[in-house]
């Protein structure tokens, strides 16, 4: 369980979640104005995740009675911190729909789309390169990275993406 809330200021986090099995399977990515342990400290229970720095980050941790008695003292902040979360818990009810329903490759599609509206930014004229590999994709969605890779190769073909070494860039928005 958690003992304190951190708040990203600048760089990006990987959250990752581990199966009883101990595989690692990619949730998203987080940037800066996100919190990383919210949902083990607001609600006292643990939760099988971790944020790894990727590249450089600044962050501030808070201390979870310290961040919960700042809740219960600014009602402005409350409500405004519940919205955020509340933003999440919908994003977090559309991947479970895309996750259990659907193609592989809408499952690919959703993910991809998902991964793309937390960029801080598209390259000049190049789309959005997200750093990921197909293993983490495949862990994400729940397949095998032998049939992600070739849903991959078909989209690639498509003109929707280019692969690379443990990335991709989505060139145009996708479709599924």
């Amino acid at each position: 369980m958690a003992n304190s809330v951190c708040l990203i200021l600048s760089g990006q986090v990987r959250m990752v979640a581990s199966t009883p099995e101990g595989d690692e399977v990619f949730l998203r990515w987080f940037g800066p104005g996100e919190f990383a342990g919210v949902a083990s400290v607001l609600g006292r229970i643990p939760f099988p995740s971790d944020a790894i720095a990727s590249g450089t980050v600044e962050a501030v941790q808070l201390d979870a009675s310290e961040f919960r008695r700042h809740l219960a003292t600014d009602p402005e902040g409350a409500l405004a911190f519940a919205a955020r979360v509340s933003h999440f818990a919908a994003e977090l009810v559309a991947l479970l729909a895309a996750f259990t329903s659907g193609s592989l490759e809408k499952r690919i599609v959703s993910l991809l789309r998902r991964l793309v509206a937390h960029q801080p930014a598209p390259l000049q004229g190049e789309g959005v390169r997200l750093t990921l590999s197909q293993q983490d994709i495949a862990y994400a969605i729940g397949a095998s990275r032998q049939r992600v890779s070739m849903e991959l190769q078909k989209l690639e073909k498509s003109g929707y993406i280019r692969l690379g070494y443990r990335h991709l860039v989505v060139l145009r928005a996708l479709s599924g």
